[in-house]
């Protein structure tokens, strides 16, 4: 279950899903190998946005089941909120083992490194496509490296293939359409959706009076 996010970026992964209403302290604290309740705990934590509470949690269900990918994109997830991206990144690399995990954590490694180290950060979004082809944020984010690297033609064949996984992205349809106009490339024949989306986003971010 692949988080859509309505920021810059779409930072990829939930994990696994709040399983049960109510958190049993007691049975965990009984049972030094059952990881569920602290990994529902951190997930709770992170919906009541209290990272730091949420990071103590998800380290707790990581160190009763190590290696499970789930709780370690969650234990990302909430250490880049937290503001310490290093951690963050070597949680996530606890989740690039084989399985259905495996595309998010490279694509959320890639999302933490944009600003820091901009070509490791795209060989991760092309790791996160080539494992998931249809994983619209990952060709998005692979679009936006590219684009940043000067790599025009390689942006928009990844910004064409997000518009086409999700034509209901404005953004990827944005950018896309900015990497054309970059490429001198005006012939550009979005379909019917995505040309309203992309007018909705323009009119939408309008400044002018």
């Amino acid at each position: 279950n692949r988080a859509k996010g309505s920021g810059s970026w779409e930072i990829g992964e939930k994990g696994s899903e709040l399983q049960g209403a109510g958190i049993d302290h007691t049975a965990g604290a009984l049972n030094p190998k059952w990881d569920e309740p602290y990994a529902n705990l951190g997930l709770l934590k992170t919906q009541q946005q209290d990272f730091p509470a949420a990071v103590e949690a998800l380290r707790e269900a990581l160190k009763r089941k190590p290696g499970t990918a789930g709780t370690a994109i969650n234990l990302g997830n909430a250490l880049k909120d937290t503001g310490a991206p290093d951690e963050a990144v070597a949680a996530y690399r606890q989740a690039l083992g084989p399985g259905p995990h495996q595309a998010a954590a490279h694509n959320n490694i890639g999302a933490v490194l944009f600003e820091r180290d901009l070509a490791e950060a795209v060989a991760n979004f092309q790791r996160a496509a080539e494992i998931d082809p249809g994983f619209a944020a990952a060709q998005l984010n692979l679009g936006r490296g590219l684009f940043r690297l000067g790599r025009l033609e390689e942006a928009a064949a990844a910004l064409t293939r997000a518009v086409a996984l999700d034509p209901k992205s404005s953004g990827a349809a944005v950018m896309l359409a900015n990497t054309l106009r970059d490429l001198d490339q005006p012939d550009w024949n979005p379909t019917a959706e995505t040309l309203r989306k992309l007018e909705s986003y323009l009119f939408a971010n309008d400044d002018s009076p």
